[in-house]
């Protein structure tokens, strides 16, 4: 849903701007896991944690990444690695919280926790003040007849699918995102499996980590004047797979650690010049429809990618 939403969030940074589209997703983030905590069943779940949350999430995130656009350029890369590395703080350092949360106060009252930290999402996007404002005149075409194409050429940003480049980049990120998560969702079964002695859930913290010193390192790269951002892009996703490929050769568990570190490494290459490379193609004035779509796209792969990998 993160990702199926991002669309609309670009439409709507669009016509509300960052700030109000940003605050709205903190919001509906919040409500979705304080009505988490009070489901009689863990299938409403579905609901309120999987659809309402995962809505916000894409409501908020795309803003977050746009609104840097406004204010750099030259230091647009690292600022964005800056911005992403926090989600990877959080998947190194939230477990660690929310095991004993969930001991001692319970599945409920750890959801109305995570209610809490999410509204902060909505106080930050108070910040976000919007400098470039798109052109309304951004889909010139001949004066159409039809309804329904008038609705959409008015809500959509048509331009952004007539620039090629553009197009094939998402043709990339689609294919390309197929498997990605496949080292984050079975590392830790296949190290149960090899190695059950090892503390496997180690493995999610090195990576996290060595994800947000990436996306840090990435983004400093891809500020370097003779470095294409896209180019950038695809050697971290040739050098994650061929981490993903070395890690069945493992044979002890500290060269396991070693692949998920360089998986994570890696990933943030990909991470932090999603933004970026977005805003390169377009321009900073109709990147918000274009991430927005860009990670739009990327939800069907990464849906049909688990189950075909778990056959």
């Amino acid at each position: 849903m993160f990702y199926m939403a991002s669309p609309f969030a670009g439409i709507f940074v669009d016509k509300m701007g960052c700030r109000k589209t940003a605050f709205l997703g903190g919001v509906v983030c919040c409500v979705g896991m304080i009505a988490g905590s009070f489901v009689p069943r863990i299938e409403y779940l579905y609901l309120t944690y999987g659809l309402v949350v995962g809505t916000g999430i894409g409501l908020a995130y795309v803003p977050s990444l746009i609104i840097l656009g406004h204010y750099f350029r030259r230091h647009l890369g690292v600022t964005s690695g800056i911005v992403t590395m926090g989600s990877s703080v959080f998947t190194a350092v939230l477990p660690f919280g929310l095991k004993p949360a969930l001991l001692h106060l319970g599945l409920p009252n750890t959801f109305r926790i995570m209610g809490g930290l999410f509204f902060l999402v909505s106080l930050c996007a108070l910040s976000y003040r919007q400098i470039l404002h798109r052109d309304a005149n951004h889909n010139t075409t001949e004066p159409c007849n039809n309804r329904l194409r008038a609705v959409i050429t008015k809500v959509v940003n048509v331009r952004i699918w007539q620039n090629r480049t553009y197009v094939m980049w998402c043709g990339g990120v689609f294919v390309a995102l197929l498997t990605y998560f496949v080292p984050m969702v079975f590392l830790v079964k296949h190290s149960q499996q090899v190695f059950p002695k090892a503390d496997a859930h180690i493995l999610v913290t090195c990576l996290g980590a060595a994800s947000g010193a990436g996306r840090l390192v990435f983004g400093k790269i891809s500020d370097l004047p003779k470095v294409g951002r896209i180019r950038l892009q695809q050697i971290g996703l040739f050098l994650m797979g061929v981490s993903s490929l070395l890690v069945p050769l493992c044979s002890v568990f500290p060269a396991l650690i070693v692949m998920a570190v360089c998986v994570g490494l890696f990933d943030g290459a990909l991470m932090a010049t999603l933004g970026p490379a977005s805003i390169d193609l377009v321009g900073p004035r109709d990147a918000s429809q274009a991430l927005g779509f860009t990670l739009g796209l990327a939800c069907l792969p990464l849906m049909a990618g688990m189950p075909i990998a778990g056959v």
